[in-house]
């Protein structure tokens, strides 16, 4: 179950990630926050544009779960994690604008990453003392 969620969760978002990189600012949002937080200067790092790194991200998470090579999909979920944070907390608290779609696309990369984890038997360690 876990794993279908991760393939069909990377596809999504990898094909939403497509659509961002290659019609870019040319895309209509039901709100105007798109454009603005696709051409602001954080929409590229190391000037390489995160919509090409989400598609790079979910095509190989999604091969790595397919082939059970957990131990790497861990290991990459987690900087997709905290990247996926760090930008939405730029979406709404620098820019103060939302993209849904890469609302979406970051929302799927948590998910992603919790789904690697099992924070279950932490929580147990957590409240059962």
């Amino acid at each position: 179950m876990k794993k279908t969620i991760i393939i069909t969760l990377s596809l999504i978002a990898f094909l939403i990630s497509s659509y961002l990189y290659f019609q870019g600012k040319n895309i209509s949002c039901a709100l105007n926050g798109c454009n603005n937080v696709l051409s602001s200067p954080y929409s590229k790092i190391f000037n390489i544009d995160n919509s090409l790194l989400g598609m790079s991200y979910f095509f190989i998470s999604g091969l790595l779960a397919i082939i059970n090579k957990e131990n790497i999909l861990k290991f990459i979920s987690f900087f997709a994690f905290l990247y996926a944070l760090y930008l939405i907390f730029v979406m709404l608290f620098i820019l103060k604008e939302i993209c849904y779609y890469c609302l979406i696309v970051d929302l799927s990369a948590i998910i992603i990453f919790v789904l690697n984890y099992d924070f279950r038997k932490y929580f147990q360690k957590i409240f059962r003392g």
